[in-house]
């Protein structure tokens, strides 16, 4: 990907704003990482209290520098037969796009009060780590790399993380209930801060670390116990950026197999298709497997091309 970088030399000081964590296409799957709160889809499906998630994702994967993502996760659901149980788990995350890096891992701490969190929970979460920005522009070709203004940095600094999450699910109808519902606000990144990543040759770069707020919300109407109908929504707004929303619906005609198709407000096409291998390691267990392709349609600009992202995850029934 081909940046106008010579204009950065012509600049005391350099700014790094924007959102600034990854995005996913099948974010059911990184549901951790959007909120600590958040109990995983295959939790809410078939009552899997123990599950563990990877994904990759390659941004405009046709570009040279673009992001590429991988993240790996882990939760799970306890059952002591109280009215308050408990949500443990952990992710990791790297993101990498040209010259800019993130690493972080967090644990996860959630408390979930419900009389049955399978078919009613509140769930308040709390995810704490560190993260790591690597700052490379050392790597980029500049126009002229005599120029004394030019900034040669190739920093890594790494800071606390704290995220803050609500959740909260009902099935309507109770244990017959046809339908489901989920909402869930977050804030993954809530320490809000500057930080000077390097300075030489009168040049000063700077990262602006500001907060992101997001929304989760869906809905499943269930046919049967292995057909179901999923809408759901992503919305995503931090300062600096304009607000980003994810519209997607996912039909599973039956356990097999499911299909999906989505919309983003920046004229992003999302298609997505899996598979569930049931009792592939056990009778208890779940083998999932995910592929989604995201394409923008823009009428007007820079069209980057399109985005594929893989997915696996494996799901345990301990009770």
């Amino acid at each position: 990907m081909k940046f106008p970088l010579f204009v950065l030399c012509c600049l005391p000081s350099l700014v790094l704003t924007a959102q600034q964590l990854p995005l996913f296409a099948q974010y059911r799957n990184a549901s951790g990482l959007i909120n600590p709160a958040s109990l995983n889809a295959q939790y809410l499906l078939y009552e899997y209290d123990l599950n563990f998630s990877t994904s990759y994702r390659a941004n405009w994967w046709e570009q040279r520098g673009t992001p590429r993502t991988v993240q790996a996760s882990g939760e799970y659901v306890s059952d002591f037969g109280n009215n308050v149980e408990w949500l443990v788990g952990g992710t990791l995350v790297q993101d990498q796009a040209g010259p800019l890096g993130l690493s972080a891992g967090y644990l996860r701490l959630g408390t979930i009060v419900g009389k049955d969190p399978y078919y009613e929970a509140l769930v308040i979460g709390f995810a704490a780590g560190f993260v790591q920005y690597d700052f490379n522009l050392s790597e980029i070709n500049w126009l002229d790399p005599a120029d004394p203004d030019v900034a040669t940095l190739d920093e890594a600094i790494s800071k606390p993380d704290v995220g803050l999450g609500i959740f909260y699910h009902r099935r309507l109808g109770g244990r017959k209930g046809t339908n489901n519902v989920y909402f869930g606000l977050s804030l993954p990144q809530v320490l809000n801060a500057r930080y000077e990543l390097a300075r030489g040759n009168g040049v000063r770069a700077y990262l602006d670390r500001r907060r992101h707020y997001y929304f989760t919300g869906g809905w499943y109407h269930f046919f049967n116990q292995e057909t179901f109908l999923e809408i759901s929504s992503w919305a995503k707004y931090v300062r600096g950026a304009p607000v980003n929303v994810d519209f997607n619906a996912r039909f599973q005609p039956g356990r097999v197999v499911w299909f999906g198709l989505g919309y983003n407000l920046n004229t992003i096409l999302h298609l997505e298709t899996g598979l569930n291998v049931v009792g592939l390691m056990g009778e208890n267990t779940n083998l999932q497997l995910g592929f989604a392709f995201d394409q923008s349609f823009r009428a007007l600009g820079y069209d980057l091309g399109g985005s594929f992202e893989f997915t696996l995850g494996l799901q345990f029934a301990t009770r």
